[in-house]
């Protein structure tokens, strides 16, 4: 899901991986922002990016259908699954554990699929 560059005296590599993290998943916590062992090298102290200012929101749901050509059924299918899990703020992301139960692991969709076949 993610290709961060760096550009030299720009940015580094982490906070353009952190600032397409964002993009996808949404703004956190300033108390999550603030936890990691490098957040001052890639947050200021009011929770903005250091170097990177301007950010375009892709959400998953749109990335699915429009770099990866997903149809809008198995793109809402696979982020109600995958969704859960990415959530930045650790204290509200499911375990895999968590998802064992999810239906978009639900075998039998795939023995109708190859039935259909």
């Amino acid at each position: 899901l993610f290709e961060p560059q760096s550009q030299g005296a720009l940015f580094s590599k982490d906070e353009d991986h952190m600032a397409q993290v964002i993009e996808l998943l949404g703004d956190f916590p300033l108390d999550v922002k603030a936890g990691g062992r490098y957040s001052r090298e890639i947050f200021d102290s009011a929770g903005q990016l250091r170097y990177i200012k301007t950010l375009k929101p892709w959400p998953l749901r749109r990335v699915m259908t429009e770099k990866y050509l997903f149809t809008e059924s198995d793109t809402r299918d696979l982020c109600d699954f995958l969704e859960p899990m990415l959530r930045v703020d650790f204290r509200a992301r499911a375990r895999a554990a968590d998802m064992l139960d999810h239906p978009w692991l639900d075998s039998q969709d795939e023995a109708e699929d190859e039935e259909c076949l």
